[in-house]
């Protein structure tokens, strides 16, 4: 059995299958988009590294890059081969964070990047809620559009320090989408839109609730509880 990185093939498929199963929290992410775009897909790449036929961690290559695992000799792997195709790092800090510095030494806009987050922690809601749900709460439609766009860029704003509207028109075609699929909860009062949450990422019985906002003249009153019971 080998040891060090190559790409993966739909051979592999279970092998990287049962690697992400192990942790479907941190993983969900990768599972998600190979369940849509199975390995050997055109426009994916996943590459993986082994020791002795153990794989430790993966690389999935797309728009931008995923990263699972240890590290080992994946960021110097995708440092040379597939750096200069993506634009974003996913994947927990300590390795994403390591493949960015490989990445500024190569020089060009990585040296520059437009945000960093050093810590961003994964949460995960295990059991029934303590607190009853706002009857408030519900699926958005594409009548909200325009308050659901102001809030959605408020909460991105607040977040991140930039405001989204400045990339150009990705996100308000980004924000329709979600509204167009069912993924947008909130409370609407007087046609604003006052609490949103977002549904991402799915696989099996995992979701990934994201874009998560409350006014803040709402804010210090108690009413995020029962608004995230109530997505839930």
């Amino acid at each position: 059995m080998g040891t060090g990185a190559r790409v993966f093939t739909a051979a592999d498929t279970g092998k990287v299958q049962a690697f992400c199963e192990l942790d479907p929290v941190v993983n969900l992410t990768l599972l998600a988009r190979l369940s849509l775009q199975p390995i050997g897909t055109r426009g994916i790449q996943l590459y993986g590294y082994e020791d002795n036929g153990r794989l430790s961690s993966l690389c999935l290559v797309a728009g931008n890059i995923i990263i699972s695992g240890s590290n080992d000799g994946l960021a110097d792997y995708a440092y040379r081969y597939i750096a200069g195709r993506v634009s974003s790092l996913v994947g927990p800090a300590h390795i994403a964070l390591e493949l960015h510095r490989y990445l500024v030494r190569r020089g060009g806009l990585w040296a520059y990047p437009r945000n960093i987050r050093h810590s961003q922690p994964l949460m995960v809601w295990k059991y029934d809620s303590q607190v009853a749900p706002d009857p408030e709460v519900r699926k958005l439609t594409e009548a909200e559009y325009p308050s659901y766009l102001e809030a959605s860029v408020r909460m991105y704003t607040e977040e991140i320090g930039q405001n989204p509207l400045s990339y150009g028109l990705g996100y308000e075609d980004h924000v329709r989408q979600r509204l167009k699929g069912g993924a947008a909860y909130g409370v609407v009062r007087n046609g604003r839109v006052l609490f949103k949450a977002d549904l991402g990422v799915s696989y099996r019985d995992h979701v990934q609730i994201q874009g998560v906002w409350l006014d803040p003249l709402f804010r210090g009153r108690g009413l995020a509880a029962p608004a995230m019971t109530a997505v839930l």
